[in-house]
């Protein structure tokens, strides 16, 4: 395993394979926001997000804008091959935990 992962990472890695085909940003701090019971920061999610992209963890494609005023290009977020294997590898370290 290259470098450990933080449990934000861990659940933001899950909640992406998760989501599947429906990993935009917004869903991923909604979902997120459910799961640890507390609000997201738009800030924390796309710097957490960002770091992953830059470790090959996961990849982005753009999506079409929305098509109301102002409506900005969305992000889908998929994990990579090494995303879905550091995410497997910590996983299975945590059930073995003592």
């Amino acid at each position: 395993m290259s470098k450990t992962l933080g449990i934000f990472e861990v659940v933001l890695l899950a909640g992406i394979r998760r989501l599947g085909n429906q990993a935009t940003g917004l869903n991923l701090r909604n979902a997120l926001a459910i799961k640890v019971n507390r609000e997201i920061a738009v800030g924390q999610l796309y710097l957490s997000l960002g770091k992953l992209e830059q470790r090959g963890l996961i990849t982005h494609r753009a999506l079409k804008a929305t098509p109301v005023k102002g409506g900005r290009t969305k992000k889908l977020f998929m994990l990579t091959e090494s995303g879905e294997h550091q995410l497997d590898e910590t996983l299975a370290m945590l059930v073995d935990a003592p």
